[in-house]
């Protein structure tokens, strides 16, 4: 039904851009660093790749980074429960570590590849940038399904102040603070604060609240020489009362269970053009992550008294030099050449007291060290078509030695604004410390090789209307090897897996009369995965010749957004498939698969600007689960109904 609706509201909007198109279309023309590494225009660029601007941050008024990725084709988000809920993302049929994630240039991932979006806040942030399909080549490990660049604020223009502050459903409190300045090319500066508590929706033990700092900083330091600083801070406290399980299936819930999790991320990057083709840069990064979980002794519902200390970091350094080369029978060509070292570190602490009183403690205290070297070169001719070849070479302290190559191209026909592309490429996911190491009851083994994928896709990119409406289309084909399982007492690689599909985006804008503006966007995933092999494994996680767990077939998106001179309002509708998942009551031995029914989420925002003077204030409303729709995202684990949010916004 869903579908029949799309199509004709797509028709509809079709015509109606085509009456009364404008030149304003032209503001769709972007420019992303992700897919190169250096500022490219979109239409030039030769990858899949989707930015979500600061416009649509601002008109969704939403604060947590994964729930504007929810509108992203190709990946797929679940969250275990209520906010503060473990957020994982898989990405073109991929598993939930295999997206790079960075915060100005700097990895976030922990070891492994996992990343948890529940506490990344978008409060300061500019854009991101989401590059989908394996960028190995570039970004080393974890880059199989996607790229995630988060990027924050720069100060621009005069002095501005922005706060907000709201309230609504659960007892949720939100203020946001923003400081920010500029001085053209001289530099500026920007500070993000952003505060949440929340009392949750279970009836016991289920708060949350976070704390959010991030900043950038921009200086020309001598004439050429340009400094950029950013830091990004988050503190988020989770109280959650269920087990693997889920609230739903569970007879009794925790009282106390808590989790707490603190991540510091500090970038430099110093960009120094020696000359109007060859410029150096030199960026340096560090990624800190402090988790502390706690989960006492409570009669009927733990047997044992646990508690989790871990210390995770990596501190990397990038040189690289970007050389534009002469001109050669109207090829323009642009290369990029860098070597990267970094060092990961863990030391964690557990200790387990039994009912019996009974303490056991485990200390773990590990380090690694990885170097790579790539080189990449850009080829354009006359702006019509592209070659993108590129390679990197890593060497790791544990897995060893691994090539990754890439090559993309496209074809670019400026007269009717279409666009073909193409790509294959090779990537990689490091062993996680816990699986080369050890711990708990795991035995380490050193032998592990990374996680491999091998990927394919095609795409065609089609611009209407002066810009104003952008088409796109592309499939994929991903064949994963290597995948590693855990076959006690260690982890081994022995599985393997594919997948494939369609992802198709649509976005038009239209501006009417008296400054209003309609933009539309739809997304469509059609994913089909598939379990090669389970190594021997057995079990119901990855049997042989079925769909993979927590990837539907079908995945999709709708926004409608209307802006006026002083208001603006927002309607957005989730859509998933039906898909697979574990039912963990009986036990971690004995879980079965089970389906979980598709849904469709709404969710409406709308903002007024009550006085336009200095200072300027606003009035906004967010309406989430509009429908008061009941679904699952993970089986047993229930989510919020209808809530509303609503606050004001001063600019000064």
């Amino acid at each position: 039904m869903y579908k029949r609706f799309i199509c004709a509201l797509l028709l509809a909007y079709g015509a109606a851009a085509g009456a009364a198109a404008s030149d304003d279309g032209a503001e769709l023309e972007e420019v992303v660093v992700t897919a190169s590494k250096t500022p490219l225009s979109k239409k030039r660029a030769t990858q899949s790749v989707q930015v979500i601007t600061s416009e649509e941050i601002s008109r969704q008024q939403v604060t947590e980074v994964h729930e504007l990725l929810r509108d992203v084709a190709g990946l797929s988000v679940t969250q275990t429960g209520s906010r503060g809920g473990t957020v994982s993302i898989f990405s073109r049929g991929g598993s939930a570590n295999h997206n790079l994630v960075l915060i100005d240039g700097v990895r976030v991932n922990r070891s492994g590849g996992t990343f948890d979006f529940a506490d990344l806040s978008l409060a300061n942030i500019e854009r991101i940038e989401v590059v989908r399909g394996a960028a190995s080549a570039l970004y080393g490990s974890d880059a199989i399904g996607s790229v995630i660049h988060i990027i924050t604020k720069k100060g621009r223009g005069a002095p501005r102040v922005d706060v907000s502050v709201a309230g609504g459903s659960y007892r949720t409190f939100e203020e946001k603070l923003s400081l920010s300045a500029g001085a053209g090319d001289n530099g500026g500066y920007s500070i993000g604060v952003s505060k949440v508590d929340s009392k949750g929706f279970l009836p016991i033990n289920n708060g949350y609240n976070s704390l959010g700092l991030s900043g950038s900083l921009q200086q020309k330091l001598y004439d050429k020489l340009d400094l950029s600083l950013t830091g990004n801070y988050s503190d988020g406290e989770f109280k959650f009362p269920t087990e693997l399980a889920g609230d739903r299936l569970q007879a009794a819930l925790d009282p106390r269970q808590f989790r707490r999790t603190k991540r510091t991320t500090i970038g430099a990057d110093l960009t120094l053009p020696v000359h109007e083709a060859w410029t150096h840069r030199l960026q340096l990064g560090v990624n800190q992550e402090h988790r502390f979980q706690k989960d006492p002794r409570d009669p009927g519902v733990d047997t044992t008294d646990l508690q989790i200390q871990t210390l995770e970091g990596r501190r990397s350094v990038d040189y690289s030099w970007n050389v534009r080369l002469p001109e050669f029978a109207s090829i323009r060509s642009e290369m990029i050449a860098g070597i990267a070292w970094e060092r990961e570190t863990l030391e964690e602490t557990r200790r387990n007291i039994s009912a019996a009183n009974v303490t056991t403690a485990q200390a773990t205290d590990i380090g690694r060290e990885n170097h790579a070297y790539y080189l990449q070169t850009q080829l354009n001719w006359k702006d019509a078509a592209f070659l993108t070849p590129g390679v990197r070479f890593e060497d790791n302290q544990t897995f060893g030695r691994a090539t990754i190559p890439r090559l993309s191209g496209g074809v670019f026909v400026a007269k009717t604004g279409t666009k073909v592309r193409g790509s294959w490429a090779k990537g990689i996911t490091e062993p996680s410390f816990f699986q080369t190491f050890g711990g708990g009851t795991t035995v380490g083994n050193p032998d592990l090789r990374p996680e491999r994928v091998e990927t394919w896709e095609a795409g065609l990119d089609q611009y209407l209307l002066d810009n104003a409406v952008e088409l796109n289309a592309t499939y994929f084909s991903n064949q994963y090897t290597d995948l590693i399982a855990r076959v006690a007492p260690m982890n081994v690689n022995i599985q393997s897996a594919e997948s494939a599909g369609f992802e198709t985006t649509v976005r038009g804008r239209l501006k009417w009369p008296q400054e209003l503006v309609t933009t539309l966007s739809l997304s469509h995933t059609y994913l089909e995965t598939k379990a090669l092999a389970d190594g021997g494994v057995g079990g119901t996680s990855f049997p042989p010749g079925q769909q993979l767990l927590r990837r539907p077939k079908h995945r999709g998106a709708v926004t409608l957004d209307v802006a006026g001179k002083r208001f603006s309002v927002n309607a957005n509708a989730t859509l998933q498939g039906r898909s697979l998942d574990q039912d963990w009551s009986l036990g971690v031995n004995n879980p079965r698969r089970v389906s979980l029914p598709g849904y469709v989420k709404t969710d409406l925002t709308a903002t007024a600007i009550v006085y336009s003077g200095r200072p300027e204030v606003r009035l906004f409303a967010r309406a989430e689960n509009l429908f008061d729709r009941r679904y699952e995202e993970a089986f047993g684990f229930s989510t919020p109904g209808f809530r509303l949010l609503a606050g004001t916004a001063v600019r000064f």
